[in-house]
């Protein structure tokens, strides 16, 4: 619409703007849910490789806290003026009931730096997990390291976080607002990337299973014949982090005649 990213003495159209700040704010409360969402994803899918009980009474204690403050983040970020329309229409703020400034400000600060430190915890959680698991050291460093990019997501809730201070006072929030939803956009994806990080590498453990395989073939018997298979090569290492035992692989066998009557595999 012409508005976000904008100031607002470089807007010609200033009827357009109520509409699209309108959008901002509906966008606002969107990107705090997906914020929580994928850090509690994460958390989920830490939870399916810890072991130890401290560990999940911790991520527990995190997904509870971290939904609690980041959904009343949400529910206030509307809640804070009624008729919720003066949030983004100026017009209607002369009769509109709304809490004073500082209140969301403080609250949307303690949701943000409180998400901040949750990003920090969950990516130092993995190097306590995989360093215990039968893995290679290389392995565990870099899927501990490619997992730990909740530091990075943590720097960028602080940065987010710091722009909100003082929000309520700026003027100019068409030009504003743009940083804050590049930093929270920043921030949710790179959680999501450091959740997929551990089912991804199922998905590449098998693909360099299939293609490491040998053409060495080996023989065996079936029915007192002697039947050959072509060989294939498997990683024994290529275990899953979800899983210790690995990933199984079977094969299998066609045996067929041939217009001689002989048996070929």
């Amino acid at each position: 619409m012409g508005v976000v990213g904008r100031h607002v003495f470089a807007i010609e159209d200033t009827g357009s703007i109520p509409p699209a700040l309108k959008l901002v704010y509906i966008s606002y409360v969107i990107i705090i849910i997906g914020c929580v969402a994928s850090k509690t994803s994460f958390a989920f899918t830490m939870m399916r490789i810890v072991t130890r009980t401290w560990m999940k009474a911790l991520l527990w204690v995190i997904i509870i806290t971290m939904n609690g403050i980041m959904w009343l983040c949400a529910i206030c970020y509307l809640a804070q003026c009624q008729p919720a329309a003066a949030l983004w229409d100026a017009s209607l703020l002369a009769t509109a009931k709304c809490w004073p400034t500082n209140v969301f400000e403080n609250i949307a600060l303690v949701a943000g730096a409180y998400s901040g430190c949750m990003d920090f915890i969950l990516a130092l959680l993995p190097w306590v997990v995989l360093w215990g698991l039968d893995m290679k050291k290389r392995e565990k460093v870099g899927i501990a390291l490619a997992m730990s990019m909740g530091i990075v997501a943590s720097v960028a809730a602080f940065i987010k976080t710091s722009k909100l201070v003082n929000v309520s006072q700026v003027q100019d929030f068409t030009w504003f607002c743009s940083s804050i939803t590049i930093w929270a956009a920043a921030e949710t994806g790179l959680t999501i990337i450091a959740a997929s990080i551990p089912s991804l590498r199922i998905l590449f453990v098998r693909i360099q299973s299939s293609n490491d395989h040998t053409d060495e073939p080996s023989t065996g018997t079936y029915g007192g014949e002697t039947i050959t298979m072509n060989g294939r090569g498997d990683d024994g290492n290529a275990k899953s982090i979800f899983d210790e035992s690995g990933i199984k692989t079977t094969e299998e066998v066609t045996i067929h005649r041939d217009v001689s009557g002989e048996r070929e595999v």
